[in-house]
């Protein structure tokens, strides 16, 4: 316990959600992390597909930094001699990217990361994420370095962009199978105006071969604000904000009075934050109803949210997405 605190202090910063402490009940162990006023991606994925939408291209983009900046962070991270740990995160997904009302996205559970230098010359057979997300050689070899997070990653940005998921499929054996050889259509499938060296990008990302991937988070993040910033899809903090405010608005009201009451505070009128269409469900529940039909990948949405309205006194809700005639979409694990 001692030695994953002291491991998760050094790697505390604004782009990763820290632990504070760790509780032991009954021989199970709880991470207490610091609370972060905002909600998951996945999250925001379900609220803006319940609502017929589309998170912007820009929004996703930025989200999308910040949390290949705290995987760098991880992947950087060493012993307190400043000898590298080699952590991989292995569970990269939307449901560990918090992203807060200050529009910053943070990445958590870090409660499965395995240091490659203490875990060396072991194998457990065991493994440790989400099976949509998991790079082929892990799941094949058991073979894992920091491009498995960037895998992953490559997942959440795909994912994010088009609002259907890649390859999680009906059952585990057809997810695998989607996993070791299903090529994704290009971003313009689903999305217009996303520049293609995004599109090449994210293909780098989801190579079957680790070695045809970046070599690095640092080099990932750096390639995706490089095509995105000049077609104006890196959006503000602030324009993230918005977005999760909107989208997210009544869930934190209810949160944040939850939180006074125990703190014996009066609760906060109903709007303090902003007002959404009721509680967000996630990506899980939401898909479906985004669209609905094929599950070959073949067929989608086109979703045409690419930048986000920069939030006034009366922010914008993200654009609607056209309606779908057919869509790979199933829900999450």
């Amino acid at each position: 316990v001692d030695s994953l605190l002291a491991e998760h202090a050094r790697s505390a910063r604004n782009d990763t959600a820290a632990i504070v402490d760790v509780d032991e009940s009954d021989g199970e162990l709880a991470l207490i992390m610091d609370y972060v006023e905002g909600g998951t991606l996945s999250e925001l994925l379900g609220s803006a597909a319940q609502q017929k939408a589309a998170l912007p291209a820009d929004v996703v983009i930025r989200i999308a930094l910040d949390a290949c900046a705290g995987l760098e962070a991880v992947h950087s991270l060493g012993d307190e001699l400043g000898r590298p740990l080699r952590l991989v995160h292995r569970d990269v997904s939307p449901q560990n990217i918090l992203v807060g009302t200050d529009g910053v996205a943070r990445l958590s559970d870090l409660g499965v990361a395995k240091s490659l230098e203490a875990s060396r010359g072991t194998q457990s057979g065991v493994l440790k994420g989400k099976l949509g997300y998991m790079a082929p050689e892990y799941v094949e070899a058991h073979v894992i370095d920091a491009r498995a997070d960037i895998f992953a990653m490559a997942v959440v940005i795909w994912e994010a962009l088009t609002m259907t998921r890649l390859f999680r499929a009906s059952n585990d054996a057809e997810t695998l199978h989607r996993m070791l050889s299903y090529e994704p259509p290009p971003l313009a499938t689903f999305r217009a105006d996303i520049p293609s060296q995004l599109d090449d990008l994210l293909r780098a990302g989801l190579s079957k071969h680790p070695g045809g991937r970046p070599s690095s988070t640092a080099r990932f993040g750096a390639e995706l604000e490089r095509v995105a910033r000049p077609a104006g899809l890196v959006a503000s903090h602030a324009a993230v904000a918005g977005v999760v405010k909107h989208l997210l608005g009544k869930k934190l009201d209810g949160r944040r009075n939850t939180l006074r009451e125990k703190m014996g505070l009066p609760a906060l009128p109903v709007g303090e934050i902003t007002q959404d269409d009721g509680d967000a469900p996630t990506f899980v529940q939401a898909l479906d109803a985004f669209a609905g039909g094929s599950t070959d990948g073949t067929t989608a949405p086109r979703v045409d949210a690419q930048r986000s309205s920069i939030p006034g006194d009366e922010p914008d809700p993200p654009p609607r997405a056209a309606p779908p005639e057919a869509a790979s979409t199933l829900p999450l694990p």
